[in-house]
């Protein structure tokens, strides 16, 4: 019967129920069988609907497995593709989580090399400005006159990495600029500006200053400080230090002070007899007379000396607390008066003989 109607039909049509049977052959058998068990039955042969029978069970079968193996086909194809597609998924995120992860370092080294930079930009010096000539120094010195006076800060260094080398190496070094002066009272005058604007008694720890301390004072007990080859380096040091030690007014900073003028008037040839007795009163070393045959006169060498000694201390000691008044305001003077308007003078500050000493001033000689 299929068969009958499948040679009625158009070529087109037997072509593509032919594709369709090869396709789906096990069914297309299938049905064939059933068709031949069909007709076994009409016809009412035993033989042929056993025949029939047996071949279509077992087609049936192999039909049940065919869509089975078809299906379970499909449907791993399908998990397959999902699977695929899940693991595409987590490759993107797990890319897209690198890309972000990177992102996030890149920000993270940018920021923590700017943080740095920052850092870097803000780290404090641990020398001074230096000056390239001797006007350049006048010129900083006379912009911070004012605030220097005032004991304000100038200079803000990097204080707890400036060690006692570091000051000793700075106050060697200041003989290259100061050493342009023409004559020793302008070398004493830049040395006392150049110290100022360094400002290192407001920028080193008291375990430095206390070091330099002790390095003078060897240097003192080997006679090393009326060595003029020296003569810059114990000028600033003792100048720095007398700085230093001014504001606490202790035993140290008039020690210091004595020293001060030790190398000044030394390299100027001038006495200092006084002094360095003052010195050793302060570090109890003992004078040394000069050694006589004659006891009588050695007695009254030795009275006379004690006396003009005690004079000159008593002067000095006197002198050094006097009040005095210096040039200020405008004026670059480094004179100091007797009275606040000698001369017509306006803006002046009123110290002590002995500060102003320290701070490079010189008797006006009209005054004095």
């Amino acid at each position: 019967m299929l068969w009958s109607k499948f040679k009625n039909l158009k070529l087109g049509f037997k072509i593509i129920i032919g594709i369709i049977a090869i396709i789906f052959l096990p069914i297309t058998l299938t049905l064939l069988v059933i068709e031949l068990l069909i007709r076994s039955i009409k016809n009412r042969k035993v033989l042929g609907i056993i025949i029939s029978g047996i071949l279509t069970l077992g087609f049936l079968f192999s039909d049940v497995v065919y869509i089975t193996g078809i299906y379970e086909g499909i449907t791993t194809d399908s998990t397959d593709l999902a699977l695929e597609k899940e693991q595409q998924e987590k490759e993107a995120e797990a890319r897209a989580k690198a890309e972000q992860k990177q992102k996030e370092e890149a920000e993270k080294a940018a920021k923590e090399k700017e943080q740095q930079e920052k850092k870097e930009a803000e780290k404090l010096p641990t020398k001074p400005i230096e000056y390239s000539s001797i006007d350049d120094l006048k010129k900083a010195y006379n912009s911070k006159l004012n605030d220097i006076m005032d004991k304000k800060q100038i200079q803000e260094l990097d204080k707890e990495k400036i060690t006692s080398n570091d000051v000793i190496n700075i106050a060697k070094s200041s003989k290259s600029l100061i050493g342009q002066a023409s004559s020793d009272s302008q070398k004493i005058d830049l040395s006392g500006y150049l110290v100022s604007l360094d400002d290192l008694n407001h920028n080193t720890t008291d375990t430095v200053k206390n070091e330099i301390y002790e390095y003078l004072v060897s240097e003192y007990k080997s006679n090393k400080l009326k060595d003029k080859d020296n003569f810059y380096e114990y000028l600033y040091l003792t100048k720095y230090l007398y700085t230093s030690f001014s504001d606490v007014n202790n035993q140290k900073a008039d020690t210091v002070f004595d020293m001060y003028q030790i190398v000044k008037d030394n390299y100027r040839n001038l006495d200092i007899d006084s002094n360095i007795n003052q010195v050793n009163k302060s570090l109890g070393i003992k004078s040394i007379s000069n050694t006589s045959t004659n006891k009588v006169k050695k007695h009254s060498s030795s009275y006379k000396k004690s006396n003009s000694n005690s004079n000159k201390s008593s002067n000095n000691n006197s002198s050094n607390s006097s009040i005095v008044y210096c040039n200020g305001g405008t004026s670059s003077s480094n004179k100091y008066h007797s009275s606040p308007n000698a001369h017509g003078m306006k803006g002046a500050i009123k110290m002590t003989e002995k500060q102003a000493k320290a701070s490079g001033y010189v008797p006006c000689k009209k005054c004095y």
